[in-house]
């Protein structure tokens, strides 16, 4: 099996350039090993579809080790850049390697948050838990939508980690509260007279990227803190989806979102849905409903892109009535390959189900 991402040889350190993602790609390849695989990292650029070889990186006594080898008979493909992604080069590339491998790809490609939403919106059965979201295109229009809430979310289409988004907060007078996340400080906050000021004010932060307005839930809270669910499903060696982890985040005090990356706490679902104070039987049918909304949104992402997962991570909002809410799709959600408070052996798990459907593409595809 190949691992498709970006390694970066240093030759005259003999070593691959080292990064947060390194440590993630080792335990895969380790995962790989432990399920009877040969995993191997590797760049589309080191690929030669003509003599049917490919420059890999393989994990030997620890250390990686660079090797010419055959064309992997599955790829999974874990490019994190979208800066990478979206290079004419790359996609020219990336597009031969889909016709020649087809459904023995997966997990490849960015999600964009509109295009979600429209395939979500599509579907009957999921299209109620959908926040209703328009594509920003000028001020008065996404002003306009924005009066419609008390809250409303501006995101990047292609953001992550939280990073770039604005929130919007209507006042009984017309003026708007906001807060904006930023990379290392804390959320700028700020007051503007109406939405129309806000949001001319934003365009300069917006610059010349892509944004959807989304409208705000009133999420339920953990001590005063809002948190979401998130969700990892992955398919196994049976090719079936199963749920490996569910975790509820928790936002930091003082911020608006729950992104572990920026400060939020990973916290069991139950023991946050008791701190709320709400009955058992209330509990256990939000949480039949968000099994049951997770399982229609991997069928109708697949279906509607036309694209092989492996896995998908869920971002899944409570609101204070119970509601349940689909937050965020992600198509490349992080694992971490350590945790601290959580179980390590549903990490561990989390890694080796992408094997273990490493496998059964091999045999069925």
């Amino acid at each position: 099996m190949g691992v498709l991402c970006n390694p970066i040889w240093l030759s005259r350190r003999n070593r691959i350039q080292a990064g947060k993602h390194l440590s993630v790609l080792e335990k895969l390849v380790k995962a790989g090993e432990n399920a009877g695989v040969s995993c191997f990292l590797f760049g589309l650029k080191d690929m030669n579809f003509q003599t049917r070889q490919v420059k890999g990186y393989r994990l030997v006594n620890s250390q990686w080790s660079p090797a010419l080898l055959p064309l992997p008979d599955v790829v999974y493909d874990q490019v994190i850049s979208r800066k990478l992604e979206r290079s004419p080069a790359y996609q020219e590339m990336r597009a031969q390697l889909e016709r020649v491998y087809g459904p023995r790809l997966f997990n490849h490609g960015f999600f964009d948050k509109w295009q979600v939403h429209q395939w979500l919106s599509a579907d009957s059965r999921i299209r109620k838990h959908v926040p209703m979201t328009i594509r920003y295109s000028h001020v008065n229009e996404a002003a306009k939508f924005a009066k419609k809430f008390p809250t409303t979310f501006l995101k990047p289409l292609h953001g992550s980690l939280g990073l770039g988004i604005m929130r919007l907060c209507q006042l009984a007078d017309g003026s708007v509260t906001y807060d904006i996340k930023r990379v290392k400080q804390g959320p700028l906050h700020g007051k503007s007279t109406s939405a129309e000021e806000a949001i001319r004010g934003f365009r300069g932060r917006m610059g010349t990227r892509p944004y959807v307005l989304q409208q705000g839930i009133p999420l339920a809270t953990y001590k005063n803190r809002p948190f979401d669910v998130r969700i990892l499903l992955q398919r196994d060696g049976s090719g079936g989806w199963k749920r490996t982890k569910m975790f509820a985040r928790v936002a930091s005090s003082g911020d608006f979102t729950s992104n572990l990356s920026s400060g939020g706490e990973a916290l069991p679902v139950n023991a946050v849905l008791e701190e709320m104070g709400i009955s058992r039987e209330r509990s256990q049918r939000t949480l039949r409903t968000i099994r049951q909304v997770s399982r229609i949104v991997t069928g109708v992402i697949e279906e509607q892109s036309g694209t092989n997962f492996g896995e998908l991570g869920l971002d899944i909002g409570i609101d204070e009535q119970g509601g349940v809410w689909v937050i965020e799709v992600n198509s490349k959600p992080w694992k971490s390959p350590v945790t601290e408070k959580g179980r390590q052996d549903l990490v561990d798990l989390a890694f080796a189900r992408p094997m273990q459907y490493a496998i059964w593409l091999a045999e069925h595809k």
